[in-house]
């Protein structure tokens, strides 16, 4: 099975889900008061500060640069991959983020 890393960009808390695939990455930590339960964007290789520019981003280059994972992934804080939507109109709700192969996208 490979190995799967969604990071969650968050900039304040929030309630996660339980799921081991999801890391809670705090976004634009830079400067900020940390939320101790989160990962920081701020950690190892990071352009958290260039936060107000590029948004979530920061938290994915975050991953991409400090995660050892095959694919790395980003969702929301409120938006997440689910398997129970009932129907068409509840997709409006969850984004659809591409994961990649560190080795190449597949």
């Amino acid at each position: 099975m490979k190995d799967i890393k969604v990071i969650v960009a968050a900039h304040k808390k929030y309630q996660m889900p339980k799921d081991t695939m999801y890391i809670p990455v705090q976004v634009g930590a830079e400067g900020k008061n940390i939320i101790e339960e989160y990962k920081q964007d701020s950690e190892g290789e990071n352009i958290s500060n260039k936060n107000p520019y590029y948004c979530e981003l920061t938290g994915l280059y975050w991953a991409w640069k400090n995660l050892e994972a095959d694919y790395i992934g980003l969702v929301h804080y409120r938006r997440y991959f689910t398997k129970n939507v009932k129907n068409a109109c509840d997709l409006k709700f969850y984004m659809i983020i591409y994961l990649w192969n560190r080795k190449g996208l597949r």
